[in-house]
């Protein structure tokens, strides 16, 4: 099976280390792993698309709960967003979860979850 580049040009699954880490973190986010970035190793993300299992830990992941934690608990958006959401923050891109935190920080980091 191939997958295809932006060019549709077919990705030999052997020879994914002579892809350049833009290309492998392009790849691996059209798989549907979305914490893959720059930021993680080569192999790693080589690892990703081959079929590997948590291998890393999503380096956003306690910003992402909290960013959703504070959706669920208003019920409502976050009103500062440059880019589309649809609400479901444990399933956006890397880039998408820190621009929103980054656009409401404030907001997030004050809220204080309902008492049960």
């Amino acid at each position: 099976m191939a997958a295809r580049k932006k060019n549709d040009q077919p990705v030999d699954w052997e020879r994914l280390d002579e892809l350049s880490l833009s290309e492998l973190v392009e790849l691996a986010r059209r798989a549907g792993i979305v914490h893959a970035s720059r930021q993680l190793p080569e192999r790693e993300l080589i690892d990703l698309l081959l079929g590997a299992q948590d291998l890393v830990e999503d380096p956003l992941a306690e910003i992402r709960a909290k960013t959703y934690r504070f959706l669920q608990d208003s019920r409502r958006s976050i009103l500062a967003s440059a880019m589309d959401c649809d609400l479901f923050c444990p399933g956006c891109p890397h880039d998408k979860v820190v621009e929103c935190y980054t656009d409401n920080l404030q907001r997030v980091n004050d809220h204080q979850p309902p008492e049960d």
